[in-house]
């Protein structure tokens, strides 16, 4: 209990003077039970003139009465129950505290209504460190303000003795835990403007069973449950912004006035932290005890960070760790839902953020639907998950990641890496003429790219690796990110020739790509000596009709019309033509591509009337829903304005067909792979 308040103030000097309550009250002409109330913090003496009195009655010297005046004109809490000090280090939250403010209705503490909001978020996130500094920068705005401890049905009734205590409804020897709540609700619905903060809400039920339904005061809940129901609304902590954890960090520190090197130190140490105060706190808090320098913390953080993130003091007001708090919501994951617990393992191998739903498992069937709900629903419930339903994606931080994968073994590790491979490999789209290559390929690439940077650590060095690589790879050649692009199929490449095992198709599509990046260069020579292995590769009658065959063919179809030899090339365009047409049918994609191919050859030898017909069959099959909007399609129609230009016809059709090949390259055409006939 605050001991400056009138209650503790009056009790304690009517005790040094050995005076009982009946004696005062009989002096001043009032009912015992009056004097009680004053003690218990009920009430406040209605006037000055009553406090002087008592302080007469009381024979109390000048400084006892000036005490106990200012208590009685000063103090608008009658009771303080707040376990915690107040945070010296708290930083921002400013929108949070508003929120709390306008919600909890700040002004209105002698409100016959009672108003209720919630603090959600994950552990460490500063739900509670929130609830305290409102407590304390808010606390004359309400006669009382009370604190328990809602974690455990124990918990609760535990906080419910100390409290019943405090406000002297039960004797310090009360056993009853159920008692002391039955006494607490009293007091609650037999006062009015109190704010009653319930921290760390684990179980809407224990809230619904032990809060009274009443009105008359203000409840703050702190929780990492998604939704409190119908109990309270839920305001969502985010983690500190930038600016913000800068100043917790240095505040904690101490360190004063950082040089340059210094802020770009601890602004890399913000982006590994996510802004989690909590980690933010421990790091400021070991640079103090230690006063190691934020460089030296920064090098050793980077090779242990598992081991900064397990320190903290236990004498703090929050004794529990980064690793310790995430360690516990794990336990009783484990505990509530198994099949939660590997839905979330899997997401420590991916990007964490935009985790497509469809990398944690399928969901074809009703009881895997209903199955991965739950499981989705039990993260969201310690809040160890976010979940976007607009594009089904979810994310997790980063240091959850990190305690998650120092939760298994290499052997268990491993696995589950494996797994996330095989997943994100079956998933990534392998044809450009496949329907939402690019939306498919976009939603997909970070989480392929941070498997295969997992899996090189891990020395994986499979099938699927290879093949992920040369799917990345083809991506990032229709981003034109030619750099990269090689890097991948450099590497997948490596990985087949190091396989035993059949790897033809990755090996063929991976040199493919190659050949198609030197020959969009201009590098025709070695363009053609990838295409020429990839030929060489497939020349077993069992691959003569593979499909990278007649890529193949095509491609070096188009070297030779660009060097000219406009025969020879005539004939492997129709060599790959017909075997695409066998393949994938007179109307696919590829089929549509080679048609445009061998169009531009004869564009060049001025067969225009052979040209048309090869274009308009092309724009043909581009003009179906699932190749509309393809950048090859663009290829197609600039051809048919050259086409035009050169014949002198349909000149009023030329701008629109060329307009609309720009919009579909979406920049500048002389950037891109496609030849601008």
């Amino acid at each position: 209990m605050q001991s400056a308040t009138f209650s503790e103030t009056l009790r304690m000097l009517r005790k040094r003077q050995s005076m009982s309550q009946q004696h005062l009250a009989s002096a001043l002409g009032v009912h015992r039970n009056t004097i009680g109330t004053w003690e218990r913090g009920d009430y406040l003496p209605d006037s000055k003139a009553m406090v002087l009195e008592v302080a007469r009655l009381l024979h109390l010297n000048e400084e006892d009465t000036r005490a106990l005046l200012d208590a009685s004109l000063t103090t608008v809490s009658t009771s303080w129950y707040v376990p915690f000090p107040r945070n010296p280090y708290f930083t921002g939250r400013e929108d949070v505290l508003h929120y709390l403010a306008e919600t909890l209705h700040v002004a209105s503490g002698d409100s016959q209504d009672r108003y209720v909001a919630g603090l959600r978020g994950m552990g460490g996130i500063g739900k509670t460190q929130s609830a305290l500094e409102y407590a304390y920068r808010h606390q004359h705005a309400y006669n009382a303000v009370l604190w328990l401890n809602a974690e455990s049905r124990e918990a609760l009734l535990a906080s419910f003795q100390h409290l019943a205590r405090a406000l002297r409804l039960i004797e310090q020897s009360e056993p009853s835990d159920f008692n002391a709540a039955v006494e607490v609700a009293h007091w609650l619905g037999m006062h009015k403007g109190w704010l009653l903060i319930l921290d760390n809400v684990e179980d809407v039920g224990l809230l619904k069973k032990y809060i009274p339904n009443i009105g008359r005061g203000a409840v703050l809940v702190t929780t990492r449950l998604q939704t409190l129901g119908d109990f309270a609304p839920c305001y969502e902590l985010q983690p500190l912004a930038i600016h913000e954890s800068l100043t917790l960090l240095f505040s904690r520190s101490g360190l004063k006035g950082p040089s340059p090197q210094e802020m770009h130190l601890a602004q890399a140490l913000i982006r590994e932290t996510e802004g989690l105060p909590l980690a933010i706190d421990q790091a400021g808090a070991y640079m103090e005890e230690t006063q190691c320098g934020l460089e030296t913390f920064w090098t050793l953080f980077q090779q242990y960070p598992l081991s900064f993130l397990k320190e903290r003091n236990p004498s703090l007001d929050h004794p529990s760790s980064v690793v310790k708090t995430f360690q516990l919501a794990l336990a009783r994951v484990q505990a509530q839902d198994s099949h939660a617990c590997d839905l979330l393992m899997r997401c420590a191998f991916l990007a964490p953020d935009s985790i497509p739903e469809e990398l944690l498992g399928r969901t074809t069937t009703i009881d895997a639907a209903l199955r991965f709900n739950q499981g989705i629903r039990t993260l969201l419930s310690y809040s160890l998950l976010r979940r976007d339903p607009a594009s089904r994606t979810l994310s997790i931080h980063r240091l959850v990641q990190l305690v998650l994968r120092h939760s298994v073994d290499d052997v268990e590790r491993r696995s589950i890496l494996v797994d996330s491979l095989a997943l994100v490999e079956q998933r990534f789209p392998v044809d450009m003429a496949e329907e939402a290559y690019m939306t498919r390929g976009e939603r997909l690439f970070h989480q392929a790219q941070t498997c295969l940077d997992w899996g090189e650590q891990e020395g994986l060095s499979d099938s699927v690796m290879a093949s992920l690589h040369a799917k990345l790879a083809w991506y990032a050649l229709a981003h034109w990110q030619r750099e990269e692009a090689l890097q991948h199929w450099e590497r997948a490449i490596t990985l087949c020739e190091a396989m035993s095992g059949d790897a033809i198709e990755t090996l063929t599509s991976s040199m493919s790509g190659l050949a198609t990046l030197y020959m969009t260069e201009g590098r025709y020579l070695k363009a053609e000596t990838y295409f020429r292995c990839v030929l060489d590769a497939l020349a077993s009658p069992a691959y003569s009709e593979h499909a990278y065959w007649a890529f193949a063919l095509s491609g070096i179809a188009t070297i030779y019309r660009e060097q000219g030899r406009y025969q020879d090339a005539e004939e492997m365009f129709l060599q790959a033509l017909a075997t695409h047409e066998v393949l994938r049918g007179p109307t696919h994609f590829w089929t549509s591509v080679t048609l445009c191919e061998l169009a531009l050859l004869y564009l060049r030898q001025r067969r225009y009337e052979e040209t048309e017909t090869l274009l308009l069959r092309a724009c043909a099959i581009w003009d179906q829903p699932a190749y509309h909007d393809h950048p090859y399609r663009a290829q197609g129609l600039n051809a048919l304005a050259a086409l035009y230009t050169q014949q002198g016809k349909h000149i009023e059709e030329v701008g629109a067909l060329l307009q609309e090949a720009r919009h579909l390259h979406r920049g500048s055409w002389r950037d891109s792979p496609y030849q601008d006939y």
